[in-house]
């Protein structure tokens, strides 16, 4: 049994839209306030790709590596890497490690270069990719607690 448009019941202080108000234009809304304005110039040389993957960052700023945690792609070019995390990062150098089943882990130098704080309690940063590095192969003696 389907219900009319003009039958669903709305929590208190929900309402429906105006019919020029569609799901489409709302979704077209979002994603253009989500990519920018148009008139924006770009700054970035590179293409960037959408990147949603869980990824692992050992801060990398003193001798040894410190003890890592989780970090959620954005987008990824071939000089650079943006993301998502939950907590301040109190470095400028890491190694941010991506591992997927069935393939070998692939780990970069990142110099992070920027960082915000969002409305919804996360961090958003991003930053230069400098180099590719060999994973870290650290036991909890070697970390640095």
């Amino acid at each position: 049994m389907s219900i009319a448009v003009s039958e669903r019941a709305y929590p208190a202080g929900v309402q429906r839209m105006a019919s020029d108000e569609s799901v489409g234009g709302q979704v077209r809304r979002l994603l253009q306030r989500q990519s920018g304005d148009a008139a924006h110039l770009e700054r970035r040389r590179d293409r960037r790709f959408p990147f949603p993957a869980l990824m692992t960052l050992w801060p990398a700023d003193h001798e040894r590596l410190e003890t890592s945690f989780v970090i959620v792609g954005k987008d990824l070019s071939e000089r650079g890497l943006g993301f998502f995390h939950q907590q301040p990062i109190l470095c400028r150098r890491a190694i941010v490690v991506c591992e997927a089943p069935g393939v070998e882990s692939l780990a970069f130098l990142i110099d992070i270069n920027w960082c915000r704080f969002t409305c919804h309690g996360w961090y958003e940063s991003g930053g230069r990719l400098l180099e590719a590095v060999t994973p870290p192969t650290l036991s909890l003696e070697d970390t640095v607690t």
